[in-house]
């Protein structure tokens, strides 16, 4: 069974805001931390408080250094390779490559029918011999 829908809307109140804001964001760290565990991956989460003057953010790994190299090998990955584009014309070469496959199979499909490599007769004298 689903949880009902949670209408997104600014929490006026500010003792709540700041409950709401701590407990999302505990849950956040939880949530984290079991996806990098049972996934195996490393993960790294960086929320910063709402402007209570705390300039440092909340990371998750909690070790700063552990969470900068996660950042870092991150940055350097995403820098290695671009992103492939694929666009409309690439889209229809490929479309085309799988239409044009597809004939051919089909045009072998008709040549062995018209012209058949092999004949009953033939398979029948090879058992008379």
């Amino acid at each position: 069974m689903g949880r009902a829908r949670i209408s997104l809307k600014h929490i006026s109140n500010e003792r709540t805001r700041k409950k709401t804001f701590m407990e999302r964001r505990k849950v956040l760290i939880k949530k984290i931390s079991e996806f990098s565990t049972l996934c195996g991956v490393e993960a790294c989460l960086i929320v910063y408080d709402d402007g209570n003057g705390d300039i440092e953010p909340v990371t998750c790994p909690k070790d700063p250094v552990l969470a900068h190299s996660i950042l870092q090998n991150y940055e350097f990955q995403k820098n290695q390779r671009p992103p492939k584009k694929f666009g409309i014309q690439d889209f229809v070469e490929d479309r085309k490559n799988i239409i044009e496959a597809e004939i051919s199979k089909v045009h072998k499909e008709i040549t062995n029918i018209k012209y058949p490599t092999s004949d009953p007769s033939f398979i029948t004298w090879k058992r008379i011999n």
